[in-house]
């Protein structure tokens, strides 16, 4: 995570980062367990988009959104930073967006 602050923005864990840790631990090599730890918790009410620092550059990777956080990303001219990424359909999908288009965008900061 480096230089960038990366965020759970999930309906299912808002704010909480323990459960969603304890969750994916079922998944995931025990080594990379510790670097969960270090995704900062959002708060929102209704749309995700509420918890999206809109003066700062981001990549937004989920699988689906509502309608009216469609129209807020659009709104804010950030459309394309939302990257629509569905693990069950395409399960080395995050491993081809970091070696191509995040790739890309960390190495031209």
């Amino acid at each position: 995570m480096g230089n960038y602050f990366v965020f759970w923005l999930t309906l299912k864990y808002r704010g909480e980062t323990k459960e969603i840790i304890k969750y994916l631990s079922q998944f995931l090599p025990p080594e990379i367990i510790p670097l969960l730890g270090q995704i900062r918790p959002t708060r929102f009410d209704l749309d995700k988009t509420e918890a999206i620092d809109f003066s700062k550059e981001f990549f937004w990777l989920d699988d689906e959104l509502f309608d009216s956080e469609k129209n807020t990303l659009r709104n804010h001219n950030t459309y394309d930073s939302w990257i629509e990424l569905n693990l069950i359909k395409n399960p080395d999908q995050l491993i081809d967006l970091v070696n191509s288009k995040l790739k890309y965008f960390v190495g031209n900061k």
